[in-house]
């Protein structure tokens, strides 16, 4: 409880003094007091104070406006790169391939072999230039 004092000994007694200064302060400006004397005082400026200075208002449009345009933009990354490129498309991908190789697998062993044949044919070109 002590150690601000050994620690830091003008920063603990001037937060002492504010406080002992705005308890002194309130006690002149309410002791009394029959009714709130600070809108009479501070006029628009109490106003604010009463309504938060509106920070609630202004908190709740900015987190609407940002809310909802991270939330569209989440959908929109979702709705077309995650299930639309990804998803969609990697599932049309694999099915037009497993199409192709479907007419490709005729079950004639003399087919099996030319395609072998091409395909060491194809692998030897690009190897050989």
């Amino acid at each position: 409880m002590f150690a601000p004092f050994g620690h830091a000994p003008l920063a603990a007694l001037v937060g002492l003094g504010a406080t002992v200064f705005g308890f002194s302060f309130a006690y002149s400006l309410y002791a009394n007091a029959e009714k709130d004397p600070l809108p009479e005082k501070l006029g628009l400026l109490s106003r604010a104070m009463r309504d938060r200075f509106y920070f609630d208002e202004i908190y709740s449009g900015l987190i609407t406006i940002t809310h909802e345009a991270v939330s569209r933009l989440a959908d929109w990354f979702d709705r077309w790169i995650i299930a639309g490129l990804g998803v969609r498309g990697l599932h049309g991908s694999t099915e037009i391939v497993g199409r192709a190789l479907r007419l490709v697998q005729t079950g004639n062993l003399q087919t099996y072999a030319f395609l072998f044949v091409a395909g060491v044919v194809l692998v030897l070109l690009f190897a050989l230039k």
